[in-house]
């Protein structure tokens, strides 16, 4: 009984402490929560070369009211050289719409998304085929490639 009591003392006074996260010392709402757990960014590289930065939001985990149907991402790519030709793949599938924004500011919903609004950025909104697994993200060009973005649904 003796042992019991000790037990139970520690456990109760080790499950006083609260729960803790990795936002739990920031002053965060549930959205800026979200929006940086979804958040991430990645070099475009070529052998030994950086030739570009691209950041993606996965947004159904963002708004999951509002983007129910097919992985929808909102991208911003900066390439050193600006004509340069890329391609978008998550899980090595094709996007199924790419919607070039010129300014982020044309789609106000998104505009407080990008924490980062460069002007030299590309802003792309993109949407693939529905997903049963995990995400990888990736942009690909003939002689460079980025690291792939790996997003959990869900």
């Amino acid at each position: 009984m003796k042992y019991f009591l000790i037990a139970l003392t520690f456990v109760l006074f080790m499950s006083g402490c609260s729960y803790q996260n990795a936002f739990s010392k920031f002053d965060m709402t549930q959205e800026e929560e979200l929006l940086a757990a979804n958040t991430q960014s990645s070099k475009i590289a070529s052998k030994e070369k950086i030739k570009g930065v691209f950041t993606a939001i996965y947004l159904n985990n963002v708004y999951k009211e509002s983007f129910t149907k097919g992985e929808n991402f909102l991208i911003a790519v900066y390439m050193k050289n600006p004509k340069t030709s890329y391609n978008f793949k998550l899980n090595n599938q094709t996007p199924l719409s790419v919607k070039k924004i010129k300014k982020l500011e044309e789609l106000t919903e998104f505009t407080a998304l990008m924490k980062t609004k460069e002007k030299w950025n590309e802003y792309y909104l993109l949407t693939f085929k529905e997903q049963e697994k995990a995400l990888h993200l990736a942009i690909e060009k003939e002689s460079s490639f980025s690291a792939e973005l790996l997003y959990l649904k869900d």
